[in-house]
């Protein structure tokens, strides 16, 4: 039978012997790394915050494509950290809203895209359009804005095409054609996906290696030329 002596004997064998080899070449990771380009301004500036807890939040500032932060997930795999970055995108579906006419005589139709966007950062661009109200021969064009002013009249459908549209308006419905079904007496908004345009975003590095504690990005992105993040403070790596 073990006695109790034998017991914290073991105990002491485990943790000075066997617990270092089981964590030999497994680091963790915390704090906060920049480029060796973070100025006072900021500017061309990219970080990586770890918690320690597995998440990180990566920021860039450029003087190009603007400031943004984007949140994900890290582990750790001998001196290898691992990134997945968190869904950022968001692609709106399409969406038709309803007013009380400020005009009695006349409908106001506005009609904008919905590009993809950030999360907590919606946009909206605005472009002319081809419209056909019911089923008239003839196509409206709205102004460079998408704004059309129409006489109070009974609206059951619309039909909209691209305003590249303008000198081919014999063909046929297609993928560029939406055709709704609206409400009338009254003003209509209508947003129109847009999923083929989004922000233009630099994405966070995928794997990093620790080594002389830095991080080395292992691939780089078309818009950025670093490769090395140094330690800020407050950060520390555990070996």
């Amino acid at each position: 039978m073990v006695n109790f002596f034998d017991m914290k004997f073991l105990s002491y064998i485990f943790l000075s012997v066997f617990l270092p080899i089981i964590s030999f070449g497994q680091k963790t990771v915390s704090g906060l790394y920049k480029t060796a380009d973070c100025g006072n301004y900021q500017v061309n500036c990219f970080s990586y915050y770890f918690d320690g807890n597995g998440n990180f939040v990566y920021h860039y500032s450029q003087d190009v494509l603007g400031e943004t932060s984007l949140t994900g997930k890290y582990f750790a795999n001998g001196d290898t950290i691992f990134l997945k970055t968190d869904d950022y995108l968001i692609c709106e579906p399409m969406q038709i809203k309803y007013s009380p006419l400020t005009e009695n005589n006349y409908i106001t139709l506005k009609i904008r895209l919905l590009p993809c966007h950030l999360k907590n950062k919606p946009d909206t661009l605005f472009a002319p359009w081809l419209v056909k109200i019911n089923n008239e021969i003839s196509f409206l064009e709205t102004d460079e804005n998408g704004v059309l002013k129409v006489e109070n009249k009974e609206i059951l459908k619309l039909e909209i095409r691209d305003y590249s549209q303008k000198y081919d308006l014999e063909t046929k419905i297609n993928s560029d054609t939406t055709i709704i079904t609206t409400q009338t007496n009254c003003n209509i908004d209508i947003y129109l996906p847009a999923p083929n345009i989004s922000p233009t975003i630099v994405p966070p590095l995928k794997k990093m290696i620790i080594k002389n504690k830095k991080l080395i990005g292992i691939e780089t992105d078309e818009f950025v030329d670093y490769q090395e993040f140094k330690p800020s403070t407050n950060i520390y790596i555990k070996e």
